[in-house]
């Protein structure tokens, strides 16, 4: 069997492992976050010197979740454009020219690339790839989960007031 020929599984090996290890860790995420729920945060620890309440620590755990699964979330969805990318380049029916190809690859970098509609037509996929890197992972990675937590039980709390109004 000739080299052409052969499948290489690292890339969607990596891509895969990734994306799956990005879900692991948001419901590990989703587990400490449980796992604090009524716990006092009025408890204080001195590290080197400095008087750190438990929520404080809590709060760094948390973001640091949110770091990881953003990171490994990002990287799959940007091995899957990257491929994609590559695919879409090398397609022989559809022309592309030289700043189609360079509106293509800076989708996950520049979000003014999105301004030039023609080329997201050809290659609705690539759009929504970078539509996902670059709306939903990275914008809930910028809200803290405290505030997420928040709205949500606001909205609850607005929803149960309307429908089950007091006597």
């Amino acid at each position: 069997m000739d080299t052409q020929s052969k499948i290489d599984w690292f890339v969607p090996a990596l891509m895969i492992g990734s994306w799956f290890s990005g879900v692991i860790v948001a419901l590990g995420h989703h587990f400490y976050d449980g796992s604090l729920d009524g716990s006092p945060t009025d408890v204080y620890q001195s590290i080197l010197g400095f008087d750190i309440s438990s929520q404080q620590i809590n709060a760094a755990i948390g973001t640091s979740f949110t770091f990881i699964v953003r990171a490994l979330l990002i990287f799959a969805t940007s091995i899957a454009y990257i491929q994609i990318f590559w695919r879409a380049a090398k397609h022989p029916t559809k022309q592309n020219t030289l700043e189609d190809l360079d509106t293509m690859f800076s989708g996950l970098s520049n979000i003014l690339a999105f301004k030039k509609g023609s080329v997201w037509q050809k290659y609705p996929l690539l759009l929504l790839l970078a539509l996902i890197s670059w709306y939903p992972i990275s914008l809930l990675a910028r809200i803290p989960h405290t505030y997420r937590k928040v709205g949500y039980f606001l909205l609850h709390s607005l929803y149960h007031q309307a429908h089950c109004p007091l006597s």
